[in-house]
């Protein structure tokens, strides 16, 4: 089998470096100052607050909530309105001659 040569397997090795150190000065706040909570959205923030409260209350009935995006929710959630990111038009003169 072929070693790879010398100068591919160094230029591979600072291709890597140069990666790595690119990611960590893009995310150095995220890794060194902050805690995981704080790159989180307000919303879902909110999720983690409702999580404690609904834990502790032991309720066993589902939240309704007005949005779709519920990751951090570890309680049952019913989606009662939903505002979707894209709108089709539909022609309610042709749909209703069918």
């Amino acid at each position: 089998m072929v070693q790879p040569s010398r100068i591919l397997m160094i230029a591979l090795i600072m291709a890597l470096g140069l990666n790595a150190l690119s990611l960590i000065r893009a995310h150095r706040k995220d890794l060194l100052v902050c805690r995981p909570q704080e790159t989180l959205r307000e919303k879902d923030r909110g999720l983690l607050r409702m999580n404690e409260l609904y834990l502790t209350q032991n309720t066993g009935q589902k939240v309704p909530l007005e949005y779709h995006d519920v990751a951090f929710a570890r309680f049952p959630v019913v989606v009662i309105k939903e505002k979707l990111p894209y709108v089709l038009y539909v022609d309610h003169q042709s749909s209703s001659e069918k």
